[in-house]
């Protein structure tokens, strides 16, 4: 959000797949914001690195955000997070999640032994 002074932050969540006993989640933020080239896509996920020098002086933050994002997806479960950015366009942030389900619970009746 700090990166898109005006335009459009979007987040959404679909369903990939359903299995037994859990759900595969698609979740995607993009953004209008001020977007990365090639070269800033790549060193992106690195600690303590910022798109350019003066992002850091304009928008504040050690990046550390996307790192942290980046392990926690993984610890989860998760896929790898992925980025697609233009300059000056925006840039689009996406992962998948295994996430589990619970059954739902039958009010005032015992369940049947399968």
């Amino acid at each position: 959000v700090k990166f898109t002074n005006c335009g459009i932050v979007k987040l959404s969540a679909s369903v990939v797949s359903l299995h037994d006993d859990r759900i595969d989640v698609r979740f995607e933020v993009r953004d209008t914001g001020i977007g990365m080239n090639e070269e800033q896509t790549a060193r992106v996920f690195e600690p303590f690195t910022q798109g350019e020098d003066g992002t850091t002086r304009r928008f504040g933050g050690m990046g550390l955000g996307l790192p942290i994002t980046r392990s926690l997806i993984e610890l989860m479960g998760g896929d790898e997070l992925h980025v697609e950015s233009t300059l000056g366009v925006g840039s689009k942030f996406s992962f998948t999640l295994p996430l589990k389900t619970i059954a739902p619970k039958t009010e005032g009746k015992t369940p049947k032994p399968e």
